[in-house]
């Protein structure tokens, strides 16, 4: 079974992440996570504003689990064009160190040559707030690579960066986009297997769109209420490596975010199924904790009274901020892994799960103490 994890998921990572996905663009993603779905005959549907609902149509006693992770990832839109100049929006959250000289954005214009953007510092100077760590403009101007007209305005840029790359002696994924591609391919994954060995519970996989923005697509979904209210809803995200968080040591069981704190009863059936696949096998490592970096869509469906916790992975290089540099991003290959297996769990094996399961029950003789 872990061999089939690993080849899987990694094919999945790397099928995703070899194509372009930003903020309002995420249909190539789409597509390809439809395709997966038809290739393992697993229902799928999509709501009006283009978030993909995964569902295999298992009824249960259980209450529904679902599954959420975005399909975007920081980037650009060209608004203006003047010449080689453009002005671009910025679609979430960019380190400062996008306004460098040597930063290359690629152009994903509708005409099938490659065409590149250079940032251009001198233009941007008076934009930005060098003291602080993020660019906390909406906008930031660069030249086109050639002289050319391109045909349609609004049109998307991202980083020039490596689409992924799989470095299997110190088990590391680095990609432009692992934030929230490992997210989409961890559910994916186990959904291929779960189906295969089957299902305990009603599970959905809901993949949504323009969450770098303000968690839009999550928002909907939830203010919508497409997604029964019994469910207990998980963020399957990554999240920026923190004090008593470390890449390696397994996933992290996510208490809240920056904004929220999460609920206890989906909280306690994700360690419950932790703690079982730790005492089957010792080498299974998570871990639990506030990963208050971000804003996870765990607090987009919260504020809707959905019962929610999440599953995080840690990730190096969040949103492409390097030590001194813009860089890929990065993730633990077997916090990857045992994430899948936890979620793996979740959808197939079944554990009793009650509210009162958070401590044991007092003993007769101590509760008989407290009435001397």
């Amino acid at each position: 079974m872990k061999k089939k994890i690993e080849q899987i998921s990694l094919s999945y990572f790397k099928r995703l992440s070899n194509l372009n996905t930003l903020p309002f663009y995420e249909k190539e993603i789409r597509s390809e996570i439809v395709k997966i779905c038809k290739e393992n005959d697993l229902n799928f549907n999509l709501d009006k504003w283009g978030n993909l609902y995964v569902n295999p149509k298992i009824n249960s006693n259980n209450p529904p689990i679902v599954f959420v992770a975005h399909m975007d990832h920081p980037g650009f839109e060209i608004t203006e064009q003047n010449g080689k100049m453009v002005k671009l929006k910025i679609l979430g959250s960019h380190p400062n160190f996008v306004n460098n000289n040597d930063v290359v954005l690629r152009v994903l214009n509708s005409a099938e040559k490659n065409i590149f953007a250079n940032i251009t510092p001198s233009r941007n100077k008076h934009l930005l707030n060098e003291s602080y760590n993020w660019i906390r403009s909406d906008y930031i101007y660069a030249e086109l690579s050639e002289d050319i007209v391109l045909d349609l305005l609004p049109c998307p840029a991202i980083l020039d960066l490596k689409k992924n790359d799989l470095d299997y002696s110190r088990k590391i994924i680095r990609s432009r986009a692992v934030d929230d591609l490992a997210g989409c391919t961890a559910i994916l994954s186990a959904m291929k297997i779960a189906s295969e060995i089957g299902f305990n519970r009603s599970v959905i996989g809901l993949f949504t769109r323009a969450e770098e923005v303000g968690l839009i697509g999550a928002r909907l979904s939830a203010q919508s209420g497409k997604v029964d209210k019994n469910s207990l809803v998980f963020s399957i995200e990554t999240s920026s490596e923190i004090p008593g968080i470390k890449i390696g040591q397994g996933p992290v069981i996510r208490t809240g975010d920056r904004i929220s704190t999460f609920d206890h009863i989906p909280e306690t059936l994700l360690k419950k199924h932790a703690d079982k696949l730790k005492e089957t096998d010792n080498s299974f490592k998570f871990q639990r904790g506030l990963m208050d970096a971000g804003v996870c869509e765990g607090s987009a469906f919260k504020s809707f009274g959905y019962s929610v916790s999440g599953l995080a992975f840690p990730l190096g290089n969040w949103h492409n901020r390097g030590k001194n540099m813009l860089e890929e991003e990065y993730l633990s290959m077997d916090d990857y892994f045992w994430g899948i297996r936890l979620l793996l769990s979740l959808m197939s094996y079944d554990i009793h799960q009650k509210s009162s399961d958070l401590l044991p029950q007092v003993p007769k003789s101590i509760e008989e103490r407290l009435t001397k």
